[in-house]
């Protein structure tokens, strides 16, 4: 679908993915990072997490400029990759682009993500598995170029709490401790004094 969700995570509110069409396009940076992101032609590869929530959280309390650090999130899914690939690609994008990028190959996260009681997780199958399991479900999105600058949206928890300024829990795999803490050490309730932090 042009603009749109996979079929794996559609939503019932379509005008969302719209609204944050419109942010993405309007922002230089985020959109020179997609087309960097896209020029290393990862497999199942999304710009995603903070640097997406921070672009769409700033723009709904209005600041003209960003808030506070905007690190770039890029995750694939190449089981054929090793894990120090990772870091190679890191650098090779911040010598093309420099942004603070932070890459992630989804297929290995199993080997090294512990979960909020320190339980290991179970191998993912996909880079939209990997984003359905993140802690909060305003996080769970993502965002790919395609070759013909077509934006494609992974958002398998949906985009309500993104958009409603909540940071809540997934409930799929994160406590509410969990999230409060993590809360803290972003300083989202300085950050974004409208956000509703909790269940």
């Amino acid at each position: 679908m042009s603009d749109g969700l996979p079929a794996a995570a559609l939503l019932a509110d379509t005008y969302l993915p719209g609204q944050l069409f419109a942010m993405v396009r309007a922002d230089t940076r985020l959109m020179a990072c997609l087309r960097a992101a896209r020029s290393l032609e990862l497999p199942d590869w999304y710009l995603a997490a903070g640097c997406i929530r921070n672009l769409v959280w700033d723009r709904l309390h209005g600041y003209a400029e960003p808030s506070g650090a905007q690190d770039i999130d890029l995750v694939y899914f190449d089981p054929a990759s090793p894990p120090e690939h990772d870091l190679d690609l890191e650098q090779q994008l911040n010598r093309a682009y420099p942004a603070g990028w932070e890459v992630v190959n989804q297929a290995h996260v199993h080997r090294w993500y512990r979960g909020p009681l320190g339980d290991p997780t179970t191998q993912l199958k996909s880079t939209l598995d990997g984003l359905s399991r993140w802690p909060e479900q305003a996080t769970c999105i993502g965002l790919r170029l395609d070759a013909k600058d077509v934006l494609k949206l992974a958002a398998p928890c949906g985009l309500e709490d993104l958009f409603t300024l909540r940071w809540r829990r997934n409930p799929r795999v994160a406590d509410n401790a969990t999230v409060l803490r993590r809360a803290e050490e972003k300083r989202v309730a300085a950050r974004w004094p409208r956000v509703l932090i909790g269940d």
